[in-house]
């Protein structure tokens, strides 16, 4: 009797610590990530020469690959040679304007000085008409020659904005790292063509990690922005590295339905990010890894 009631003792406290385990206290876990960026042209062009590999650490800067983009320049050149056009065309333009407020300026004279010999009986009605007539053509001529200059200018903006975007697209033909890290993909090789908006290299920082878990209701209180926890990563056994918590979210969701049981799945959770240094790049993207909590961390 004495061995049965031993036995049920300690399967009942085994229970009870299981049940703690399995509760509040229970370990969240997910897998290490961290922040990938897609690296894309924005034109489509045969790519000439890559510069990086996968697995290859590059800084913020670094050309990543060239296109050809001798087309383009081709079209550059010519919007070029009609910028040129224009120039010499706008020079014209304002030689005429010159030339028609001189020409309109000797011709107004001539009008007024008609016109007062009119009025004082001096000269023909026909004079007059003929003064007035060559003084209303001057105007016009006036007129034309500061429109055609107007036109030009307004053809000279829009060539130069053409210039700016040739300019811009040459240059972005050599694609940069727009941040430091490593190459987690190359997608591209040499000789083919690289679409607009297609995914050549994903680069992410891997300096630091990010381990998002699942929080009970339970434990925001303890859920605090900076607060220190460790983690547990399985590939590195029993070891425990330090992280901070870098992110909790505002609203509640319903478990992923990939963790824990049925019954925890339609239990309100909150997401939780802690960050870990990566200093000696042990850790991996998708390696799993639990948050320890415990009650030196949770009370």
């Amino acid at each position: 009797m004495k061995t049965i009631r031993s036995f049920s003792l300690l399967l009942f406290l085994g229970l009870l610590i299981s049940g703690c385990e399995g509760g509040k206290f229970q370990n969240p876990s997910g897998t290490l990530e961290a922040d990938e960026i897609h690296i894309a042209s924005t034109q489509t062009a045969r790519v000439l020469k890559v510069y990086v590999d996968q697995g290859q650490t590059v800084s913020m800067g670094d050309t990543l690959l060239l296109q050809d983009l001798e087309l383009l320049s081709l079209q550059r050149a010519q919007t070029a040679t009609n910028r040129k056009s224009i120039e010499t065309q706008w020079q014209i333009a304002e030689e005429q304007i010159s030339l028609a407020e001189e020409s309109l300026s000797l011709i107004e004279k001539t009008y007024k000085r008609t016109k007062e010999l009119h009025q004082n009986g001096n000269t023909s009605q026909q004079k007059l008409d003929e003064a007035s007539t060559a003084f209303e053509s001057a105007k016009r001529k006036l007129a034309t020659a500061k429109h055609q200059l107007k036109s030009l200018n307004a053809e000279s903006e829009k060539l130069d904005a053409a210039l700016a975007v040739f300019d811009r697209q040459l240059e972005e033909g050599t694609v940069l790292a727009p941040v430091s890290g490593t190459v987690l993909l190359r997608a591209i090789e040499e000789g083919e063509v690289l679409r607009a908006g297609q995914t050549a290299f994903k680069i992410a920082n891997l300096e630091t990690m990010d381990l998002r878990v699942f929080v009970d209701m339970e434990m925001m209180d303890e859920m605090i922005l900076g607060k220190e926890f460790a983690i547990r990563v399985d590939a590195l056994g029993d070891k425990l590295l330090k992280s901070k918590i870098s992110m909790v979210s505002d609203v509640a969701e319903f478990t992923p339905k990939n963790v824990q049981t049925r019954d925890a799945r339609s239990q309100l959770v909150y997401a939780v990010t802690l960050r870990v240094d990566n200093p000696e790049n042990k850790l991996h993207i998708g390696m799993p890894a639990e948050m320890i909590l415990n009650r030196e961390n949770v009370k």
